[in-house]
């Protein structure tokens, strides 16, 4: 029996077209095929293009005029047939053959599981009073014990089937297995039932299990099942071609092969190239769990997951879940498993840029889905914009995105407290990333690295970006917090340079208070006074981990603020020189804090403070004693900055093609 156009269609939703089907089912009946399955009878929507029909008037366009030595078959799936109603009796012009999927419980409406075997008998034995051939085909024959399979065909015996199945819906079963089933059908069945078998290429056995049956000696019909190329759901059925070749030079059949040939080459490969099917690694996997193929068919054919990862969710699979397959349960397991590999929260402290949140989210909340990262958006913003923002991911169905708002200690300046609270909040992960919302993190280019490197349980890792370092892409580790601190001091002001373990995190957030030797740069330097007490090895990421974000503020936080000058002066100068003096010959040079992207005290910068009213003559003479320790921009350039009217400031950063931001340019030098 070719199954082609049936069980096929579970490859691409039946859509063969008019075409396909009619050249199909001629050259399934010049391949002398004895049945031919033309497709599914559902209650639904009726579509010329697809097998699947709501009448079997429909079917009777696509076969008449008959071939007298054909039997023509439809398949109803009981669970959710089509109502005996609906079905015509059978007549010369109809399908002579109804194959009824019979299953052995169903889930009602409430989640229960209830028996679904006498559901099934009853509309078999309907189908049989109105006059159809009746194939039964109990799905999953392996969840029968003996027992209960000489009951089910003792039962099915009473309306005299013309086939009886054994059916291996995931070909997860050996040829000795299911051989022990034909031998029980055979002896219970009546005579001149047929026995039938339809399995799945899971583990590269249906051709051996079909040839066990077929040499088994049995003295009634036998029916194999297969389809052209293979075609079927997951790892697919066997080949109409293969098993033809075989019959015909082992028991003496006639069929043609070359039409099944003709069949697979020119409609059913072109399929192949959008729709996979076949023998594969993951279809293994499942088939030796007992487990739905489907969950095969969507890590490796959808995803394309490596098979290191498609083995471990499927390990995390429960039995019942094993049984019903649903997108929803694959997606549920593949985040479990992301999750045990790298559990990871990113936080992003941020307040009146929903614009900013909105792109990040769009850029990145699919991939952090993907990898089972979570990510918290921790807004103490002044309205409810970023809020509805976020909601709108959350309402999309992105279960890794979380709204939380931030009500604490806000002093103008410092987020100190809002950092050490959205720790405290997420000490449960694994590793905690406090991010800038004026980047968008690129977890999908460094997912494989980051779990390389947790693997190995740092509790700190310092990550940049490869454009900010001339291209590089490495991975370094420190045994030596002083080197750590030289070369990382500046990198460690951004928000979004450090990767923290939950348990670090609770000890800085219990051991290091906010105090003068951390005030505003507290999640900046108290990494630093940790490590020169445990001298921890520290890791080093650059790679492809971030970009800027398009719609983020140009502003720093502090210049926003009006408080940058204070920052970079007052505040750094503090923190750096209150580190332990193991740092102590590399401070001086630490100080001058300057970065790839960032310069407190360079033409820009110096512009934006001046904007913001957070530079001017008072603050100069202020800081006029540490501001040689902190940069090299000789005095006269700040004071010109700090001199110049805030409009123009503001105009100058507005308009940096003009041509008197060149002249400025050009006086300062910078």
């Amino acid at each position: 029996m070719d199954c082609t156009l049936r069980d096929g269609g579970y490859v691409n939703d039946w859509n063969f077209g008019v075409d396909v089907i009619e050249k199909c089912i001629d050259n399934l009946e010049k391949s002398r095929a004895d049945i031919i399955e033309i497709g599914f009878l559902k209650d639904e929507k009726y579509k010329k293009d697809r097998t699947v029909y709501n009448d079997v008037a429909q079917i009777s366009e696509q076969i008449c005029p008959k071939k007298p030595d054909r039997i023509y078959a439809a398949m109803i799936e009981c669970v959710n047939p089509i109502p005996l109603e609906m079905l015509k009796p059978c007549s010369e012009n109809t399908v002579d053959m109804i194959r009824v999927i019979v299953w052995k419980t169903k889930h009602d409406k409430n989640g229960n599981e209830v028996d679904a075997l006498q559901e099934g008998f009853r509309y078999c034995k309907g189908v049989v009073e109105k006059g159809y051939k009746l194939s039964v085909q109990p799905a999953r024959v392996d969840q029968y014990s003996k027992e209960e399979f000489v009951d089910m065909i003792n039962m099915f015996n009473t309306i005299s089937p013309y086939a009886f199945y054994i059916v291996d819906s995931w070909g997860t079963q050996s040829p000795k297995s299911i051989m022990s089933y034909v031998e029980l059908a055979d002896e219970h069945l009546k005579p001149q039932t047929a026995i039938g078998y339809h399995g799945h290429d899971n583990k590269n056995q249906a051709l051996d299990i079909a040839k066990a049956v077929c040499t088994a000696g049995l003295d009634r019909d036998i029916i194999i099942d297969a389809s052209v190329n293979g075609i079927g759901r997951g790892a697919g059925n066997l080949d109409s071609g293969k098993i033809s070749r075989y019959l015909n030079k082992h028991h003496d059949k006639n069929y043609a092969p070359p039409y099944f040939d003709y069949i697979g080459g020119v409609f059913i490969a072109p399929i192949y190239n959008y729709a996979k099917w076949g023998k594969t690694l993951p279809f293994y996997m499942t088939a030796e769990r007992n487990c739905n193929p489907n969950y095969a068919q969507y890590y490796d054919f959808d995803l394309h997951l490596p098979m290191e990862d498609i083995e471990g969710i499927l390990d995390l699979i429960s039995d019942e879940d094993k049984i019903i397959y649903s997108e929803k349960k694959a997606k549920k397991y593949l985040r479990e498993y992301r999750k045990s590999q790298l559990n990871m929260v990113i936080v992003i402290p941020t307040c009146n840029r929903s614009a900013s949140i909105d792109h990040l989210l769009f850029c990145s909340v699919k991939d952090l889905w993907y990898f089972g990262i979570d990510i918290v958006i921790y807004d103490s913003s002044s309205d409810r914009k970023t809020e509805a923002v976020v909601n709108n991911f959350i309402i999309d169905g992105y279960e890794n995105v979380f709204y939380k708002r931030y009500e604490g200690v806000f002093d103008g300046l410092s987020l100190d407290n809002k950092v050490i609270e959205a720790y405290r909040q997420h000490l449960d992960y694994d590793y905690i990333w406090i991010f800038r919302d004026g980047l968008i993190p690129n977890i999908g280019a460094v997912y494989n690295d980051l779990r390389k490197i947790a693997r190995k349980h740092p509790n700190f890792i310092t990550v940049d970006a490869s454009f900010r370092n001339d291209g590089v892409h490495c991975t370094k580790e420190y045994d030596d917090c002083g080197e750590f601190f030289c070369e990382n001091s500046s990198r460690m002001a951004i928000l979004g340079a450090l990767i923290v373990s939950g348990s670090a995190a609770g000890i800085l957030t219990r051991n290091y208070p906010i105090d003068d030797t951390n005030y505003s740069l507290w999640l900046a330097v108290v990494p630093f006074h940790y490590l020169a007490e445990t001298n921890e090895k520290v890791v080093l990421y650059i790679g492809d981990i971030f970009n800027y974000n398009d719609f983020g503020t140009p502003d720093s936080f502090w210049n926003k603020s009006g408080k940058a000058f204070d920052q970079w002066c007052c505040h750094w100068y503090n923190v750096i020189t209150a580190l332990p003096a193991v740092y102590d010959e590399y401070k001086s040079k630490a100080l001058k804090i300057g970065m790839y992207d960032f310069h407190p005290f360079y033409l820009n910068s110096m512009l934006r403070m001046r904007m913001n009213g957070g530079l001017n003559m008072k603050l100069v003479r202020k800081y006029q004693d540490i501001i040689p320790y902190v940069c090299d921009t000789p005095m006269w350039k700040i004071h010109l900055a700090a001199r110049i009217p805030r409009r123009l400031a503001r105009d100058l950063v507005n308009k940096p093609h003009s041509h008197l931001y060149k002249i400025y340019q050009k006086i300062l030098k910078v």
